[in-house]
């Protein structure tokens, strides 16, 4: 599980928010259930009285994942989307997009 989805899930759990970032990213529910389980194990997350909940180590997880991350607080848990970023390229190269042509009529 990489640092971005941990951050996701951290803050997900914390605002009792939707799965909808982490979905979008191309995870099925069972692949969000599996690190969900990784989070508990590493007593980030803990399940009591029928509700998820941060542990203060996951409290400081987030925090630490939200610096190293540069994301500030003022953002919540709104991150940058990643899908569409690219490699760095050397400074003397050029990137020129994919043409998207419309069909002839």
């Amino acid at each position: 599980m990489g640092t971005n989805i941990e951050l996701i899930l951290l803050l997900i759990v914390k605002k009792n928010g939707a799965l909808t970032p982490v979905l979008e990213q191309g995870f099925t529910y069972s692949q969000i259930s599996h690190f969900m389980s990784l989070l508990e194990q590493e007593h980030l997350i803990i399940f009591t009285e029928g509700k998820l909940s941060l542990t203060k180590q996951g409290e400081e997880r987030a925090v630490y994942l939200q610096k190293e991350l540069a994301t500030s607080p003022k953002q919540g848990w709104i991150l940058p989307e990643t899908r569409s970023k690219i490699d760095s390229i050397s400074i003397n190269d050029i990137y020129l997009p994919a043409i998207k042509r419309k069909p002839k009529v």
